[in-house]
């Protein structure tokens, strides 16, 4: 299975997290198998780690079908890591095709680390940054490697 991923309701976050070889039908059926769970909420916090993927065979189709499917709301946070260029290529596709999205969408590149806030990294600085944190009560946070 190259997608597993848990809801936490008590914090109002959801964990994603791919491994192997991720393909269009595997990322929308995590879509699907994720909004179809009674404990998903689209206002929560996600996290999707790349971190075990081994391979990407996502098209620009799959992309757009799961940017067709957002089922994210308003107040939504979520964010991406992406340690390989190839899913920060497909990342960086994702977020840049969504038109007038109402959740919010970042892509880190590198580790996770404990921190507190939230903000995404000026986009002159995406490629340096490192996703610091997420926490229910002040969502994702990020620095540069420069902090660690």
């Amino acid at each position: 299975m190259p997608w597993s991923y848990e809801v936490d309701t008590t914090q109002g976050i959801a964990y994603s997290v791919a491994s192997g070889a991720i393909t269009d039908g595997d990322l929308v059926a995590h879509q699907r198998s994720l909004t179809d769970d009674p404990d998903f909420h689209p206002n929560m916090l996600q996290l999707l780690d790349f971190r075990s993927t081994t391979e990407v065979k996502v098209t620009t189709q799959g992309v757009r079908a799961v940017i067709a499917g957002n089922p994210w709301s308003e107040g939504a946070k979520r964010a991406l890591v992406a340690p390989k260029d190839l899913v920060y290529g497909m990342a960086r596709m994702f977020e840049l095709g969504r038109i007038d999205p109402k959740d919010e969408f970042c892509v880190f590149v590198r580790w996770l680390k404990r921190g507190r806030g939230w903000g995404c990294p000026p986009k002159r600085r995406r490629r340096e940054s490192v996703l610091v944190a997420l926490t229910p009560s002040s969502g994702l946070a990020w620095a540069t490697p420069k902090d660690d």
